[in-house]
């Protein structure tokens, strides 16, 4: 009975920026999940030009990729709330209660993650701004520019490193 009431509690608590960093999170998954479809979509039909009419989409690789980009980066923050991670098959439940080490164990892993997410945030934040500034295109698709591709990654990895603070935060409340 006491545990119910702590998570009441607890959800009570939760901030308006908790929920709004949630609602953000389940919106980039929603994105990530259209892009399935669309990746689906994509595919099959390069496959059915390619394989039937001999005349395949010129940029269907590229296309497929950016669907594939969108699929990982915009699902990476939600996961993480979940407590899940991206199997080809499957979405699967992995975290477990913690003892007091685990927790400890768990805040230093994901401090660290942080660090490495922010180096990486801070690269593709560079290649964003110089493909950007050079007006860089895909070889094969020469109307469509490249930063798009860095903007998903880099907006991906943002919500990733603010899900992960918000659940460094909340395990450190618990310690």
């Amino acid at each position: 009975m006491s545990s119910e009431a702590s998570v009441k509690s607890s959800e009570k608590s939760k901030s308006c920026a908790d929920k709004f960093v949630k609602r953000i999170a389940a919106g980039f998954f929603d994105a990530a999940v259209i892009s399935v479809v669309v990746l689906l979509a994509v595919v099959l039909t390069n496959v059915i030009l390619r394989k039937v009419f001999n005349k395949p989409i010129g940029f269907g690789e590229e296309l497929a990729s950016i669907f594939m980009y969108i699929l990982v980066f915009g699902a990476l923050g939600e996961l993480f709330n979940r407590g899940a991670h991206l199997r080809i098959e499957s979405f699967k439940k992995t975290s477990h209660p913690l003892s007091r080490r685990a927790l400890t164990v768990e805040i230093a892993v994901s401090s660290i993650s942080l660090i490495f997410i922010a180096i990486w945030i801070w690269y593709c934040v560079k290649m964003l701004i110089e493909t950007f500034s050079f007006k860089v295109k895909f070889l094969t698709m020469p109307g469509l520019p490249v930063w798009p591709v860095f903007l998903i990654i880099v907006l991906g990895l943002g919500m990733l490193g603010i899900c992960m603070f918000v659940s460094i935060r909340d395990l450190l409340r618990k310690e």
